[in-house]
């Protein structure tokens, strides 16, 4: 599996199992996380999938928020 996203129809996937969004143009993944165990290992998830991208994890407002911006249907 590579650690890189890759493009399908014009989405980017990156194999990824949380609700996420990466916005390529800002080089940052958009991460919806609800508990504060899977929050404490964010680095080793950044390490292993997205390393060249800065991780953000939005509240659950926000994260709606971005939701329509970004057209996620997840």
């Amino acid at each position: 599996m590579s650690k890189y996203p890759k493009r399908r129809n014009g989405k980017f996937y990156s194999g990824f199992h949380l609700p996420h969004i990466i916005v390529e143009e800002e080089k940052v993944v958009w991460i919806r996380i609800t508990s504060s165990i899977t929050a404490m290992g964010m680095s080793a998830f950044k390490k292993r999938y997205f390393p060249d991208y800065e991780c953000k994890i939005p509240t659950k407002e926000y994260w709606e928020e971005l939701k329509k911006k970004y057209g996620y249907n997840k």
